[in-house]
């Protein structure tokens, strides 16, 4: 049962709830009904109303004033809400960047060459790139063959490209 408005008692274990529990609340909040939130998740009524209940007992307060005409969060249940939207974008955010560094779509790359590939196919492949990814960065180190190899080594750059024997690394 969640605790009643000025129990101000703590509990002795910190609130459970997942990133779900939180959606599920936030949508419930958008829509204005648990009918309607359910129904945009693609989950069961059942479902969401018990997730939200379970939210409210782990942290310990009412979020929603229920009524036959759906649901409306309380005060206490605005503030928490307003956080958690914060902490789900985050989240969001936190995916959406680490796919597109993943993807190669977002970052930098830092490609040592040897000068006799600094023009024609190497140049233009690295120029194409750059305007499809425009978020990325593409640094371009020319050196000899010895000089790359031991950048390649120390982390300086994350790829040499030359022709013929390279150096061990």
């Amino acid at each position: 049962m969640a605790r009643e408005r000025g129990d101000t008692s703590i509990s002795s274990r910190p609130p459970a709830f997942t990133l779900h529990d939180l959606r599920y609340a936030v949508a419930a909040a958008d829509s204005g009904s648990f009918r309607r939130a359910a129904e945009a998740l693609r989950v069961q009524q059942s479902t969401l109303s018990r997730c939200i209940r379970q939210l409210e007992d782990s942290v310990g307060i009412s979020l929603f004033d229920r009524s036959s005409g759906g649901v409306r969060a309380t005060r206490a249940g605005r503030a928490f809400l307003h956080s958690a939207r914060n902490i789900l974008e985050q989240v969001d955010a936190l995916l959406t960047t680490a796919q597109s560094i993943g993807r190669g779509d977002v970052g930098r790359v830092r490609v040592g060459f040897h000068s006799s590939l600094s023009a024609g196919a190497l140049r233009a492949t690295l120029l194409d790139y750059s305007r499809r990814c425009p978020q990325v960065d593409i640094d371009m180190i020319e050196g000899s063959r010895t000089r790359l190899a031991a950048l390649l080594r120390d982390g300086a750059i994350d790829i040499v490209i030359a022709t013929g024997e390279t150096p061990p690394i």
